[in-house]
């Protein structure tokens, strides 16, 4: 297309949509044009798309554009690329692990490609929770959720459901601060990275993405380049960048914090859309959550602190012994743990869990602060028999920092700790044999080891302690101990280290009517410590009620989905919200969602259900307006055997249930005569089977 007319036309479409923002490009400006073109016009379409059968686990990262007469690739690390599939155009695309498939998206328009198949399926239109076409400009996958985000009203990343393909708002982004074009998940970590195109106020470049719906600058965009719409985040450590025309995918290495050598991609023409992927085997992603430890020790005031590892080993809840005291607001993420300096045989935290790692690979992470003495040895976990694995600082440990000892370990010295907050991860690979030392999510050591380690232990381990000698000093911080039964690798450790759960990630919430019934839906994509939700709900002029409790799944890295019905609701609006509840007694709401229960305009009396049925069933009718109402049941020979209902009745949907334990099989007529404050009236009769 010319490119004053590709121009004049972006003038066009602004003049009815506030889309520019200070620092937006032309590119920028290109492309949200496009999109709300494609927003006001779009309807479902089948282009004619041929498939090829490719091996991608030798070719991972997955590429497209939004031209249709461009073929979308699979590429391997040496710009080695096949051709996966042409005939459709790519604004974005993500990769679901767990059914091999790459989604992705033409605007609004949603499909899917069974990866190393000649399958491509049309999946259907996105929208928004009005039902309107809703365009998204990248997608991303993690954790059984897809997500996509927009460069038009309302900017932000968006959960879209994948049954009913419609989006809801998740992260809000600031407007005029970000324009995210290219979008993408951690495969390891969960962290949101996304490409921003606006060159102020914060600079172009890529960018993790916070939950708040601002950015934290990565690594300013190479090459003078300014607009990124293609992003892939790796398993192992690094992120794609993927322009629309000829030249480079630059690649970001997240551990060196750099950029290393590019790849070239196989575009020959300028497009305005691309789209990137990475394809990774079953296993090798997967959030960096601890399996055998973990403790946030937010239950300030309390004597004991939840074990939030998953699945867990020890006690649920470690005890906290002695002069040891939960402190509020005090550490990395949140409440900490603070020592008294007293003897570890009656001071520390009673995991209940008795060393087994034996050869395996583990990693250990822990948050300190406030190690203010510099003379005195302080014990910060170990086993409980003297001699045995543990950490200490001072004495034979370097000036400011502390020491991994044990039995055939060769020491592990950590400088640069004290007096903190600082972070520290021991990684154990059984494979080299080595034990590798961080601070801070930065390399600092690796100490080879003479053989493979084998540790157990004969009592519980030990957190703020060891043994008998002296633990935690008096006013020591520790916090968000966290013990793997595998070794992290530097993304992850460059990933989590100042990483803070968020206890219950609600990625949905929202409410369906059914008549006077009220059905509310939702989902999480993480709980730590999770006891539940209880329900709330408020009228047009009333306040917030609780009317209901589901409990949680307490600690799980794994998607969970709830739902809770209202029902026999009177007509009116209400608003529901959801207050989730940790074991420790904190909570967090919701947004509300709102629904109206509407006065039906007609009367009906509806089939019972179920029917036939045995003792009991429902019967529902409903009133245009408040009415005299009597329901009665006759048998077959016309017999009244019983009055349900004989009262003044509002309008609005009824259901009545009628139990009929104490009447024989056969068949029944129910009969409604309904005398509106109108003057309308309403008879209607019905059959209904009672089998036994």
């Amino acid at each position: 297309m010319n490119y004053f007319l590709r121009i004049f036309g972006v003038v066009l479409l602004m003049s009815s949509f506030a889309l520019a923002q200070s620092g937006d490009s032309e590119e920028t400006l290109l492309e949200q044009a496009k999109a709300l073109e494609k927003e006001q016009s779009q309807s479902e379409i089948n282009p004619l798309i041929t498939s090829f059968p490719v091996e991608a686990v030798t070719h991972p990262l997955f590429i497209g554009v939004d031209d249709v007469t461009v073929p979308s690739y699979v590429g391997d690390l040496a710009s080695n690329w096949l051709q996966a599939f042409v005939g459709a155009e790519v604004w974005g695309a993500a990769y679901d692990v767990d059914n091999n498939k790459v989604y992705f998206n033409d605007g609004a328009t949603l499909y899917e490609w069974l990866v190393g198949d000649t399958i491509v399926n049309l999946l259907g239109t996105i929208t928004d929770t009005s039902g309107a076409t809703y365009t998204m400009v990248a997608l991303a996958f993690y954790d059984d959720v897809l997500y996509g985000t927009r460069n038009g009203a309302p900017e932000g990343v968006h959960v879209i459901n994948t049954t009913t393909l419609v989006a809801t708002m998740f992260i809000d982004y600031v407007d005029a601060d970000y324009d995210f074009g290219g979008l993408s998940v951690d495969p390891n970590t969960g962290n949101f990275y996304g490409t921003n195109d606006d060159s102020t106020p914060f600079g172009t470049g890529l960018y993790l993405i916070n939950p708040d719906g601002t950015g934290t600058l990565i690594a300013a965009y190479p090459d003078a380049q300014t607009d990124i719409d293609g992003l892939a985040v790796s398993d192992d450590g690094f992120a794609y960048l993927v322009i629309d025309q000829a030249g480079s995918i630059y690649v970001y290495d997240f551990v060196g914090g750099t950029y290393v050598t590019p790849l070239t991609n196989p575009w020959v023409s300028s497009e305005v859309f691309c789209g990137g992927a990475w394809i990774y085997e079953a296993g090798s992603g997967g959030a960096a959550f601890p399996e055998v430890l973990y403790y946030s020790f937010n239950e300030a005031g309390f004597d004991s602190t939840k074990n939030d590892a998953d699945p867990g080993r020890g006690f649920d809840w470690a005890q906290v012994m002695g002069a040891l005291t939960l402190v509020a607001d005090a550490g990395q993420c949140g409440d900490a743990l603070m020592g008294a300096g007293g003897s570890s045989a009656t001071d520390y935290v009673n995991t209940g869990w008795i060393t087994d790692i034996g050869t395996s690979d583990w990693t250990i992470s822990l948050w300190l602060s406030n190690l203010v003495d510099v003379t005195n040895i302080h014990y910060l976990f170990g086993d409980n028999t003297a001699g045995s694995f543990r950490c200490f600082y001072n004495g034979v440990a370097p000036v400011g920092g502390i020491i991994l000892r044990g039995p055939s370990i060769t020491e592990v010295p950590v400088t640069g700790v004290q007096p903190g907050p600082t972070v520290v991860h021991f990684v154990y690979d059984s494979s080299v044999p080595e034990i590798s030392a961080y601070v801070n999510g930065v390399f600092q050591i690796a100490i080879a080891q003479a053989a493979p380690l084998d540790i157990n232990g004969t009592a519980p381990f030990k957190i703020g302690g060891y043994s008998s000698s002296s633990g935690l000093e008096a006013g020591g911080l520790l916090d968000e101990f966290r013990f793997y039964d595998r070794a992290l690798d530097a993304a992850e450790v460059l990933a989590t280290w100042n990483a803070c759960p968020v206890p219950v990630e609600l990625t949905s919430f929202t409410a369906s009517v059914n008549d006077n019934d009220v059905t509310l839906s939702w989902e999480t994509a993480t709980e730590v410590n999770n006891s539940g939700f209880e329900i709330e709900r408020k009228s047009e002029v009333g306040v917030y009620d609780k009317i209901g409790f589901v409990p949680g799944f307490g600690t799980t890295t794994e998607h969970r989905a709830y739902s809770f019905s209202d029902v026999n609701l009177l007509p009116g609006n209400y608003t529901y919200r959801l207050k989730q509840i940790d074991y420790n007694g904190s909570f967090e709401y919701s947004d509300p969602v709102e629904v109206d229960i509407v006065i039906p305009d007609v009367y009906s009396l509806h089939q019972n259900y179920p029917n036939p049925f045995n003792p009991s069933t429902k019967i529902t009718f409903t009133l245009a307006a408040n009415a005299q109402v009597t329901l009665k049941v006759f048998d077959i020979l016309g017999q009244e055997v019983i009055t349900l209902i004989n009262q003044d009745i509002t309008a609005g949907v009824h259901t009545y249930d009628f139990d009929a334990s104490g009447f024989n099989s056969g068949v029944y007529f129910y009969r409604i005569e309904a005398n509106a404050i109108d003057g309308t009236n309403f008879t209607n009769v019905k059959k209904m089977i009672l089998l036994k």
